[in-house]
């Protein structure tokens, strides 16, 4: 409809007592087909589902917003569950979580099954936004609900996501039952997007316990079958699970390999976020191989993708530039920027990932041998005080800011 047109709808809805009514019925209805999209993502490509589904948007939001201000809390809550996924594809992941996040509050007294759901949304969309230790938390009640309801198909889902979070974050512990426990279950899996992300999973899992051929086995099962279910998006962050893992093992010319070559992909089809991150990394492996004008090319593409929130991809970017800067020979100003990503840090509860700390152990050894040691601690200090401009400028982004044309 028109504004106008609508405008006018909504004032007669009003005037015959029939608005709450009919909000009520549409957010039935909105429910229900993002229950329905969670089915249908499996079965086609990313492109097509999103496309389908956009259009409903705001009648998400909207629905999302009426269910909260009536305090219809069943409603609320599954709409939270059911659109997690939409969020993610259509690159709202931010505001997914926030929407799962406050559902969660009146999720206790509601279907068991229901909050299983609801806690999927929750640790996928955390995953989604780097926050992985919430993530975790999210997923273990994911599972704890799905094995109580025999339920396979999602519980296979919650362990791929629980499984990735814990290798990821070095608790191999914690993670050896949770593959143990998915290898049975992905057998079973037909084709399918969620049988890629297991396989890319495990394979990870094997990687990281030296079991090379096994590993890399998996995880080139897993891309392939992504790509022949259209899963583009599974495939980009599938590609950079792995590079990130090939690193850490400190093969950098392979991880910048599987970096650099996804992304003619990433620039045609994928998310300015993927994109953007992806160009980071690509950074960062660049300079552990010594290489700055490749790291220095691909910075000046990064920051015009990754969003200046003041979240983790923010302080990588300027991380990055940090180490550029002590490679280039200004030093002051690498010092007085690796105090403001630090201060950065310290407030983050999952800390950096082993891929930026050991980059921060490149610039400081770097750092630590060419200023000395009062000069360097006072520079340092006074970093971690600039304010996001402030630092933003040192890495000199405000001149590429300048250059775009408006």
């Amino acid at each position: 409809m028109l504004e106008t047109t609508r405008h006018f709808a909504l004032q007669e809805l009003t005037r015959q007592n029939e608005e709450q009514d009919a909000r009520a019925r549409l957010a039935d209805h909105v429910r229900s087909r993002f229950e329905e999209s969670l089915a249908r993502w499996e079965l086609v490509p990313d492109a097509t589902w999103v496309a389908a589904y956009r259009p409903d948007t705001d009648n998400l939001r909207s629905a999302l917003e009426w269910a909260r201000s009536s305090a219809d809390w069943a409603l609320f809550v599954g709409l939270a569950a059911a659109s997690y996924r939409y969020w993610i594809e259509a690159q709202l992941a931010g505001e997914g979580l926030r929407f799962a996040e406050a559902a969660v509050a009146f999720a206790d007294d509601l279907d068991p099954s229901l909050r299983g759901r609801l806690f999927l949304a929750v640790g996928e969309l955390a995953r989604i936004n780097s926050q992985d230790l919430r993530a975790i938390e999210a997923l273990m009640q994911a599972v704890r609900q799905f094995e109580a309801d025999a339920n396979d198909l999602l519980l296979s889902h919650a362990l791929v996501l629980l499984g990735t979070t814990l290798n990821f974050a070095g608790r191999r512990s914690e993670a050896a039952p949770i593959f143990a426990r998915l290898e049975t279950l992905s057998a079973k899996l037909p084709s399918s997007k969620l049988k890629a992300w297991a396989l890319v999973s495990i394979g990870l899992w094997l990687l990281t316990g030296g079991e090379e051929v096994a590993g890399m086995t998996k995880c080139q099962a897993g891309l392939a079958m992504h790509r022949s279910c259209g899963n583009e998006r599974g495939l980009f962050r599938s590609t950079m699970y792995l590079a990130e893992m090939v690193h850490r093992r400190q093969d950098h010319r392979g991880a910048f390999a599987l970096a650099k070559g996804i992304l003619p992909s990433l620039r045609e089809r994928g998310s300015s976020l993927e994109l953007g991150a992806q160009l980071s990394n690509l950074a960062c492996y660049s300079m552990a191989l010594g290489n700055t004008e490749a790291a220095r090319e691909a910075i000046d593409e990064a920051w015009k993708y990754l969003p200046r929130d003041h979240a983790s991809w923010h302080w990588c970017i300027i991380q990055n530039a940090t180490e550029l800067a002590a490679r280039d020979g200004r030093l002051n100003d690498a010092a007085l920027m690796l105090g403001f990503v630090d201060h950065c840090f310290d407030d983050w509860p999952d800390g950096r990932q082993p891929t930026e700390a050991a980059q921060r152990e490149r610039i400081e050894t770097i750092l630590s041998a060419q200023l000395d040691r009062e000069s360097y601690a006072a520079l340092w200090e006074r970093g971690r005080s600039l304010s996001v401009f402030e630092a933003d400028v040192l890495a000199g982004f405000e001149r590429r800011f300048a250059a775009l044309p408006t």
